[in-house]
Order: C-alpha cells, then sequence, then structure tokens
C-alpha cells in the first residue's frame, strides 16, 4: 500500500488519493526547459472547395482486463486478489477529435468520433493523393472536455493513426484503428490514454444521468499528464521510485501514473486501473462543483483520520464505484476500488503482479477485518472507506445488496440527484433554501455535516417526491451501521449562546492512535516516523466547534472544566483559522509552531479543574475552528498509558464575553 505524508495540501496515492497542489516542474523532473503550448482543438468540418470523398470508419483502444485470481508478489509468493491480465477488451474511442493530413503534414480535415467511436469526414477528390488520419486522445463537446497529454513540456496527445490513398474514387471505408494496450505492440501504450479518456466520458455520462434532472451538463476540461512508463512523483519533486497518481487542486490537472523508471510490466501503473483514474478525477469534481477544506496528510483507508481528508476522500472512492455501477451493469469490479500492480502475461505468470490496495463498498461494518470498520459511535466520520461504504450503500440500485453483520441487505437506492445537490450547489427552490457544499457558508465539510444537509432537503421534498422520503428510516440504518452521526455536532458545530439552564460537555479520552496501530518508531528522535505514531484521536480525546467572532465584541473565550477519576489529564483549547492542518502535540514538544493556529491556552500538566482563556482581540472577524482537547501525550513524546487515561472522565463548559455557550447543529 503506498501511502503520501503532506500536510497543507490535499494527497492520495494508494491512494494517495489526492495530491498536492506543490509548484510543478515543467519537465518529466527538470525546470529549464521551453514549454510548447497545447494546440488548438480541431473538430469543425472545413469546407473544402472543389469536389470531395466521404471517408468513413471506427476508432477503438484496448484496455488490460481486470481480473480476481491467484496473483503474485514480487517474490513469488501466491495471493489471491485482483490483477490485471495479458488478455485486452476492446472499446470504442468515442466522441475524440479527429485530424486528417496531406502528405505534406499540412491539416485539411477535422471531426470527431461518434460514440461508437464511428468517423465520416470529407477530403479532397483529386487522384493520387496521399493522406494520414489520426484521433486524438481529445475531446471538447457537450459529451465531456479532455485532453490526455505526454508530459507538462510538450503537451502532446495521443494519436491512433491510419494512411489511405485517393485514386479515382473514393476510398470508401478505410477501417479500424486500435490503439494498442500492449506495450510490445506500441511503446506509447497509447491504448492507456483513451482507456484514462473512457474513464472520463463515464463519468459525465453517469452525472448527466442521474443529476441531469438538477442541471449538470458537461464539466469543465481538465488536462491529464500521462506517459507510459513515468511517474508523475517527479513533478513534485518526489522520489522517482515512489509511484502516485494525483490531483493538482485549482489546476483542472490530473496526474496519472504510467510506471517506474520505464517499466510497465512489473511496476505500479494507474492507466488501466478504473478506479484510480475515476476517483482522481472525483477531486476534480470537488474541486470544480463542489468546495474540499481537505488538509492533505497520510492514510491509508484503516485509521481515524481528521473529518475534512475523510470526506475528501471518501467522496473520491464512493464516485468512482458509483460511475461504474450505472455505466457498465457487467463490471465486477464495479462495488469495489482496485488499484493494482504490475500485469500476468506468459513471460510474467508468477511474480511482480497483483492489487496494491481494494475494498469493497458492500462490505460488512460490523466486520472489524473490513477496511475502515468502525469500532465506536460516531467514528465512521473519520473514516473515509466508511464514508464511501454510507455514500454508496445509499444511493446504489436495491439489487446492489450489502452485508451487515453477516446479513445480506438491499441498498437504499436513494436518487443521487439529491446527495449531487448536496455536494455542490444545494437546493434554493426550497423553503427554506438548502445549502451545498459549494456555498461560501457552508464551514468544515464533513460527513456529519453532509448526512444533516442531505435529511434536511429530503425532508423539504416530502411533498413532491414521498417516495425518496420514505426511504429516510433506511438511510438512517444505513448511517448507524456505519457510525455515522446524522449531523455534525461531533465536528464543526456552531457555538450558540445559551440564555439559561447550563450546558455540560463530557469528554472520555482514549490513547493516542499508535495504540490501534503499534508503531515502535519515536517521532521525537526518528523523522521518517509515521504520522500515525502518536496521534491524538480525533474522535475520543478532542472536540470541534465551530465559533464566528464578529471581529469586535464577545472577544474572549473562556474554558473550564473538571475532571472526575484519576491520574489527571489536562485539557487544552486551540483556535484554527479555517483551512487548518491539525497540530499534534509531538510536534509542539520537538519545538515546532502551527502557522494555522491563531489563539491557543497552554498545557498545565497536573490540572484536574480550573479554567483558560485566550482573547480574539486584533484577529479578523471570520468563524474560526474550536479545538477542545484532552492531552494524552507525556512531555517525552509518548504515549500515556491506558492506565492513565481509561479512568478520567472530563467535564466542561465554554463561555465568551456574552455569557455561556453551546454547541448546535449545523
Amino acid at each position: 500500500m503506498r501511502k503520501i505524508s503532506q500536510h497543507a495540501c490535499l494527497c492520495l496515492s494508494w491512494v494517495v488519493l489526492t495530491a498536492c497542489n506543490s509548484s510543478l516542474q515543467s519537465k518529466d523532473g527538470s525546470s529549464d526547459t521551453l514549454v510548447t503550448p497545447e494546440s488548438d482543438y480541431c473538430a469543425a468540418d472545413q469546407n473544402l472547395n472543389g469536389s470531395t470523398y466521404t471517408i468513413t470508419g471506427n476508432a477503438q483502444f484496448e484496455s488490460r482486463v481486470t481480473r480476481y485470481g491467484i496473483s503474485y508478489s514480487g517474490q513469488g509468493t501466491a495471493l489471491s486478489g485482483w490483477y490485471l491480465d495479458n488478455s485486452f477488451r476492446v472499446s470504442p474511442i468515442a466522441r475524440a477529435e479527429v485530424h486528417v493530413y496531406d502528405s505534406g503534414g499540412a491539416l485539411i480535415q477535422c471531426g470527431e468520433t461518434d460514440l461508437n467511436g464511428q468517423f465520416s469526414l470529407s477530403v479532397p477528390a483529386a487522384a493520387n493523393r496521399s493522406y494520414t488520419l489520426q484521433v486524438l486522445s481529445r475531446a471538447s463537446n457537450e459529451a465531456y472536455k479532455v485532453s490526455v497529454l505526454n508530459d507538462l513540456t510538450n503537451n502532446k496527445p495521443y494519436t491512433v493513426s491510419q494512411n489511405f490513398s485517393v485514386g479515382n474514387s473514393s476510398p470508401g471505408n478505410i477501417g479500424t484503428l486500435t490503439a494498442s494496450g500492449d506495450e510490445h505492440v506500441d511503446g506509447q501504450i497509447a491504448g492507456g490514454a483513451f482507456n484514462i479518456m473512457n474513464a472520463i466520458l463515464r463519468a459525465n455520462n453517469f452525472l448527466r444521468a442521474s443529476a441531469g434532472s438538477v442541471g449538470f451538463t458537461v464539466t469543465p476540461k481538465v488536462s491529464v499528464f500521462w506517459k507510459a512508463g513515468f511517474n508523475p512523483n517527479t513533478y513534485r519533486g518526489g522520489p522517482a521510485g515512489s509511484g502516485i497518481s494525483y490531483y493538482s487542486p485549482g489546476t483542472h490537472q490530473l496526474f496519472i501514473l504510467g510506471g517506474i523508471n520505464g517499466d510497465v510490466a512489473f511496476s505500479d501503473t494507474d492507466h488501466f486501473d478504473d478506479s484510480v483514474i475515476m476517483h482522481e478525477y472525483g477531486h476534480f469534481l470537488e474541486d470544480i462543483f463542489g468546495k474540499s477544506n481537505s488538509p492533505g496528510g497520510s492514510h491509508n483507508g484503516d485509521a481515524v483520520i481528521d473529518p475534512r481528508l475523510a470526506w475528501s476522500e471518501g467522496w473520491a472512492n464512493y464516485i468512482q464505484a458509483a460511475i461504474k455501477t450505472y455505466t457498465d451493469a457487467n463490471d465486477t469490479t464495479k462495488s469495489s476500488y482496485i488499484d493494482t500492480y504490475g500485469y500476468k502475461s506468459s513471460t510474467n505468470a508468477t511474480s511482480g503482479f497483483g492489487q496494491n490496495i481494494v475494498f469493497d463498498l458492500t462490505a460488512d461494518a460490523a466486520n472489524m477485518a473490513s477496511s475502515d470498520a468502525p469500532r465506536a459511535n460516531n467514528e465512521g466520520l473519520f473514516r473515509e472507506v466508511s464514508i464511501s461504504r454510507s455514500l454508496y450503500k445509499a444511493s446504489s440500485p436495491t439489487q446492489i445488496s450489502y452485508v451487515y453483520n453477516g446479513t445480506r441487505l438491499p441498498s437504499v437506492n436513494l436518487p443521487f440527484k439529491y446527495i449531487w445537490q448536496i455536494f455542490s450547489t444545494g437546493d434554493s427552490s426550497t423553503t427554506p433554501a438548502v445549502n451545498g457544499f459549494h456555498s461560501e457558508n457552508i464551514y468544515f465539510r464533513s460527513m456529519g455535516l453532509f448526512n444533516y444537509l442531505l435529511n434536511s432537503l429530503i425532508v423539504l421534498h416530502q411533498g413532491d417526491d414521498p417516495t425518496t422520503y420514505a426511504k429516510l428510516s433506511s438511510l438512517s440504518t444505513v448511517l448507524s451501521q456505519e457510525r455515522q452521526p446524522l449531523d455534525n455536532l461531533q465536528y464543526g458545530a456552531a457555538l450558540v449562546r445559551k440564555t439559561s439552564g447550563s450546558c455540560n460537555i463530557s469528554l472520555q479520552p482514549s490513547r493516542n492512535l499508535s495504540s490501534e496501530k503499534p508503531l515502535t518508531c519515536a517521532p521525537l528522535s526518528d523523522p521518517t516516523c509515521s504520522d500515525y505514531a502518536y496521534a491524538s484521536n480525533q474522535l475520543s480525546s478532542n472536540d470541534f466547534y465551530r465559533y464566528c467572532y464578529d471581529g469586535s465584541t464577545n472577544n474572549t473565550l473562556t474554558l473550564s472544566f473538571t475532571q472526575a477519576g484519576s491520574p489527571t489529564v489536562d485539557l487544552n483549547m486551540t483556535a484554527y483559522v479555517q483551512d487548518y492542518v491539525y497540530f499534534e502535540d509531538v510536534y509542539g514538544l520537538a519545538g515546532q509552531k502551527s502557522p494555522f493556529i491563531v489563539a491557543a491556552t497552554s498545557w498545565a500538566p497536573g490540572t484536574n479543574n480550573g479554567t483558560k482563556s485566550f482573547s480574539f482581540a486584533g484577529l479578523p472577524a471570520a468563524c474560526y475552528m474550536i479545538n477542545i482537547k484532552a492531552n494524552t501525550t507525556n512531555n517525552d513524546g509518548t504515549d500515556k498509558t491506558t492506565a492513565q487515561i481509561t479512568t478520567t472522565t472530563l467535564q466542561y463548559s465554554l463561555s465568551d464575553n456574552g455569557g455561556l455557550l453551546c454547541p448546535q447543529a449545523p
């Protein structure tokens, strides 16, 4: 399993399933080369003078078949799992750009293939002329908008070509053009480029069919950079031996892994892994139609992580399965995320191919062997694959069943349009209007907030869509099974004024996550130590609230707390800016500072009750994240033990100059 650790940007490879918007070098590893801009798109029929002939034909591409069976590790160990085979699936190159060049290399005609990969273009009827027809890895039409290009320097699309001649009569059908998926036939593996295109077309087809009624037509253009044998991690200055596919936020650019150091037979590649391509495109969709608060960071699909990162990755894991499910009923991989390495062939039949990472979105959340199975109430909010399963089980057709506690159950079959509305712009037709994640009025996006808004939207449509309203009970069941909250009280709820009564909140901390994922490294002395070592459990040892400061009044926030049990575990309060990266205690113990913290109280080891305050004076009016955190790390950077923590229960309340504050959804 590949994992990338970054701290203020989106990352993913086993995904680090998204990646960082760091500076990208213009060439494969260099930054001093002139960049050739991508050529203009040409699909309009060129009006030719004189008589013309019509040429026809069709274009298709090969992609390796994903199979389940006996695969092999690099050491030749037999394993059961998914792998790429040496057989190929043939699919049409649909709605792609077509060019015709004369013998001198001049472009004389343009067009596009249809959905079946067929083309029909006119050429001059002059005798004894030779031409070349090319189908390019680009599309810019009402079906989809994409360019699959070779690198950041040359920006050249891939092509599949056919030469033909015109005699005294029309050449008619010039045959079938096939982009090979075999590097022994075509070293560029043009079939990989067209498979990437096809994955993006499938995504657009799915969204039109499922969200067209609420305004979706086609996505803006995305540029995809891919080259056989090339690792795009080097664009970011990363190690050439560590493979990664990623989306660069804000750039409309995807980078798909083509191999390592020129190798495609044994190395990790993603050009035939539809799950990876669609996952990264899911991050593009989030960038364009939704909005991400994800701080990036390490994630391996089986750990408690920041809820914003869990939401972003959970969405991308989910959307790839939704696309596959709705666009190919015969796809045996449709409910799973599958990332492979190498491929099986006659010369490579017993080593070096198999699965990197696989998880099934119909898997049993009650089975701790399932990926990212939540262990405690509300824990699903912090687990990306649990979020993916929740969304998939909620929106898949009823014939797509899932397992819970050993029993097979039907999916809920919620209309995807409601999921898309909350993911994107919401619904202004209801009273009151329901905001979506694209709204500027939405803060700290998470699965809990998504569930709250989705439920609100469906309730408001009860009158015109009673069928979906009747499914809310089944949706609640799925969320309960995945231990997902129905609102954002566990993360990002608003702190609102309470005019009477009390508002005491309990916190029962737990050991740091290294107790869940045992590790032997020591982060204060070992810079290679995993981010999971000594990481505070953001569910049980932390609370998170949204506090909107008006820029002038009520500028002092106070934490009052008491503690039952022994020994003492101190409680602290921190104010983060909106796009914060969570700051672990161990970083502070190592002398690091966080640029995302604008105010914080101090740790006071041994304190078991009291008050702590800080002031917002001088800070701009904004909504900040208030983190109430139990100290579960010792001063030497090691974990507090179970005995030091499990007997502790902390009670606290929050107030500002205006009085008592209490959390309230949303």
